[in-house]
């Protein structure tokens, strides 16, 4: 095995210099496939397990990506709201509205709400409530705003996160 790498390395190759340059690429070569073996395999089969990594390292794109991924791969009200979370209102407003619609239609949705709340004062079911607002502006979709806002109210009082003082 041996001689056949080395007779590999040094086919076609004169000096010691290119025999060492071409073990250089091969190796580079080599890792990075490797990298994008993983990377390519994790986020098919635990995408996940990248959210937290690319997350950390900034990428926002990548981090969403594999958000969608996960939710898609299991279903889970959790990830869905892990989703919803990295959405832009802004630039993603039909996949915010859509998303946060699956998200008020799943039956685990109110139990989720009950132990799931987003930093600060603000319950989880407002926040939901207000960014699909936001995202139905965004999209002009005005009169379904207000309708769904005051619906809120009367659900669920006038608090001082509600829809409608968006």
């Amino acid at each position: 095995f041996v001689r056949l790498v080395v007779h590999f390395l040094t086919w076609g190759m004169k000096t010691m210099k290119e025999v060492i340059i071409k073990a250089g690429v091969i190796t580079v070569c080599s890792v990075l496939a490797f990298i994008g073996l993983l990377l390519g395999s994790l986020s098919l089969f635990a995408p996940k397990t990248l959210v937290g990594f690319f997350d950390g390292l900034g990428f926002d794109g990548y981090a969403k990506r594999c958000s969608e991924r996960a939710y898609e791969k299991s279903g889970d009200v959790s990830d869905l709201y892990d989703l919803v979370l990295r959405l832009d209102v802004s630039t993603e407003a039909q996949k915010t509205v859509n998303y946060v619609e699956e998200m008020f239609a799943n039956e685990k949705f109110d139990e989720f709400c009950t132990t799931t709340n987003v930093e600060g004062k603000i319950s989880t079911k407002e926040y939901l409530s207000v960014k699909y607002v936001c995202a139905l502006v965004e999209l002009e979709e005005t009169q379904k705003a207000l309708d769904f806002s005051v619906q809120f109210v009367f659900d669920n009082g006038y608090t001082k996160y509600n829809p409608l003082r968006t």
